[in-house]
């Protein structure tokens, strides 16, 4: 549909589960989990992007058959199990090195898979969920092609320390840290702009920064957006010389 009027413009929803592995739900209610199934996703409208486990039954099965981006996420997968699903179609991680097995120099599990394979890798650039050394590392490993920066915020983002809920489940903000009663990081509270300013912070270059941010998760999700050039869409943030933010144009109001 042609879009008009102010405000954001929102191609589709993330489907973040409940196709995920129970042992890795992180702060999602576990009431909700289910196998993967393409007849209940049929029922669901609008989905451009789904996370699932690829162990679990019928994984495989849905990633060939899903008419959407499939990211491997909430997921205790091995090395060989992430490469399959990405040979079946994946073509991401979701929040990469969170509620998924870690690199290790002998289980590299589907982090190393999705650097042999060329997936994309979100990432949680709020400084809480990945470390700085650890951004910097992605972004050599897979390329500024290939991270997408993520903010992975909640509804409590923007919002001053408290108790909040989040999917049915208690989430308390802390020095905008969002948790669990038992510690769980339950999301961020920060803007994905936030995401870019600290990216930056952490060494990251500027361009680098933009670009994991608009240009390579367009290109994951096949959106005319990400660039400035003919036949994209002229979306723009307009930033002052410290990087705060002044304003953000949509297209639709020139």
């Amino acid at each position: 549909a042609k879009y008009e009027g102010r405000g954001a413009n929102i191609p589709g929803f993330h489907l973040e589960g409940p196709y995920i592995n129970v042992s890795r739900k992180g702060a999602q209610n576990p009431k909700h989990i289910l196998e993967p199934s393409i007849e209940h996703f049929k029922t669901l409208g609008n989905i451009k992007l789904v996370t699932l486990a690829p162990e679990t039954v019928g994984a495989m099965d849905f990633i060939r058959e899903c008419d959407a981006v499939v990211c491997i996420g909430h997921t205790e997968c091995d090395y060989d199990t992430a490469m399959e699903a990405f040979s079946a179609g994946a073509k991401c991680l979701t929040h990469t090195f969170n509620a998924m097995p870690s690199i290790h120099h002998r289980k590299p599990g589907p982090i190393m898979a999705g650097a042999d394979a060329g997936a994309y890798a979100q990432l949680i650039c709020d400084g809480v969920h990945v470390h700085p050394s650890v951004v910097r590392m992605l972004v050599k490993l897979y390329g500024t092609d290939r991270v997408a920066l993520i903010s992975d915020s909640l509804a409590a983002t923007g919002l001053a320390d408290g108790n909040y809920v989040s999917g049915g489940l208690a989430v308390t903000v802390k020095s905008g840290s969002a948790t669990l009663a038992d510690g769980t990081i339950a999301g961020s509270t920060v803007t994905l702009f936030e995401c870019v300013r600290r990216a930056i912070s952490f060494g990251i270059s500027e361009s680098d920064a933009v670009k994991m941010a608009s240009e390579t998760p367009a290109t994951l999700m096949g959106l005319n957006k990400g660039k400035i050039a003919i036949g994209y869409d002229a979306d723009f943030i307009i930033v002052d010389d410290e990087f705060n933010l002044v304003c953000a144009i949509a297209r639709g109001e020139f």
